[in-house]
């Protein structure tokens, strides 16, 4: 966290009730280098998939309902609490 505050991409205030509690939050440049890889990434991927084939695409077509069912899947394992963020 130390180097994305230093980099001022987030920025830290610490909670005025509890001290323990450090609140962060993404900065305007945080946000706009984070569109920027977004769409990098998304460049990249439309450039992959437009060099292939016609019956590969209708694959991965195909296959998006299974995949976004995947990615969307709740997390089965809990996250130890020592390293849950307190809200």
């Amino acid at each position: 966290m130390g180097k994305l505050e230093d980099d001022g991409l987030v920025s830290r205030t610490v909670d005025p009730t509890d001290r323990r509690i450090s609140r962060v939050e993404i900065t305007a440049e945080g946000r706009r280098r984070n569109e920027h890889s977004r769409q990098r990434r998304n460049a990249w991927l439309a450039n992959r998939l437009s060099e292939m084939s016609a019956s590969d695409r209708a694959v991965l077509t195909t296959a998006l309902p299974v995949i976004e069912a995947l990615a969307t899947a709740p997390d089965p394992v809990p996250e130890p609490a020592e390293t849950r963020v307190r809200r």
